[in-house]
């Protein structure tokens, strides 16, 4: 699944994926919203994160992209939904601000960022 050492050692910082007595890694059944997820360490970490058992929205600009990255992380079982937007238009769309109404982790890993003047 990890194809770079950096991103190999974020998701291990975010979780060992050790698991209890009864299999649990903790993460299962727990909502997650990866944000920029169809790529680099989004993808890394989407992927941990399904591996560990979470239920997952991800986010990405590129239609193909973000369905093969779902269609990837549904072998593992739990549910994914998927967003697709472009945020460098400055505002998040209606059903983002719906998923990150009910999650329990929200990771961003979208490397861009805007600029807003002060008034």
């Amino acid at each position: 699944m990890f194809t770079r050492g950096a991103d190999r050692t974020i998701v291990q910082a975010l979780m060992t994926n050790k698991s209890d007595e009864r299999g649990s890694t903790g993460l299962d059944g727990r909502t997650a919203l990866v944000i920029g997820a169809t790529g680099g360490i989004g993808a890394a970490i989407a992927g941990a994160l399904a591996e560990g058992g979470a239920v997952l929205t991800i986010h990405g600009r590129d239609d193909s992209r973000l369905a093969a990255k779902a269609s990837e992380l549904a072998k593992y079982g739990n549910e994914v939904g998927t967003i697709r937007a472009d945020l460098s238009e400055g505002r998040a769309p209606p059903e983002l601000l719906r998923a990150a109404a009910s999650i329990d982790l929200y990771l961003k890993a979208r490397a861009a960022s805007a600029r807003v003047a002060a008034e």
